[in-house]
């Protein structure tokens, strides 16, 4: 069972020379939600609901890879007891494997670095440094559009007023390759 399992992925990821891929320069635009409930600042802590999200990437695809630098903007409400909207600004520089074969699907793993900025009644912190893991199952609509529903893992370190962060966020994406 093991042996076929590991066949199966195998085959899925690395069958990258199936396919040909156009390179090049593309632009991806991103909506989603944030599964979150809790901002550990040192002071206080935040419940919000999991908020959502826009994203905005602009990178380089080639048949195998792909990197970008990505805008995330997302806004969390607070709980009841608490007014207000935590928001974080974050911008990262995004590393993709993508595995293409003879169908319009393409799996990509890929990992990002980068810095975010955390706004929530009077705390403020900025350049606090981001890292994210992200696993996506596209499908490409042509050879210049691909449609990708994406899960990601994002993780803040410890900052001045907030303690380390996490949060899983899921997203809707639509990339064009110019």
């Amino acid at each position: 069972m093991k042996n076929h399992f590991i066949k199966y992925i195998s085959a899925l990821l690395f069958s990258t020379s199936l396919m040909a891929v156009d390179s090049g320069i593309y632009i991806e635009l991103g909506a989603g939600v944030g599964m979150s409930d809790k901002l550990n600042a040192k002071a206080s802590n935040y419940s919000h609901d999991g908020g959502q999200f826009g994203s905005l990437a602009l990178g380089y695809q080639s048949t195998v890879y792909r990197f970008e630098l990505e805008n995330i903007y997302k806004i969390s409400p607070l709980s009841d007891e608490d007014k207000g909207d935590v928001v974080q600004n974050t911008q990262m520089l995004n590393f993709y494997f993508s595995g293409y074969n003879h169908s319009k699907m393409v799996t990509t793993f890929g990992f990002g670095a980068g810095i975010s900025s955390y706004s929530v009644e009077e705390l403020e912190n900025e350049n606090i440094f981001t890292y994210q893991a992200m696993f996506s199952i596209g499908y490409m609509i042509g050879k210049s559009l691909t449609i990708t529903p994406e899960y990601s893992y994002m993780r803040t370190i410890k900052s001045d007023d907030f303690d380390r962060n996490s949060d899983h966020l899921i997203s809707l994406t639509a990339r064009y390759l110019f």
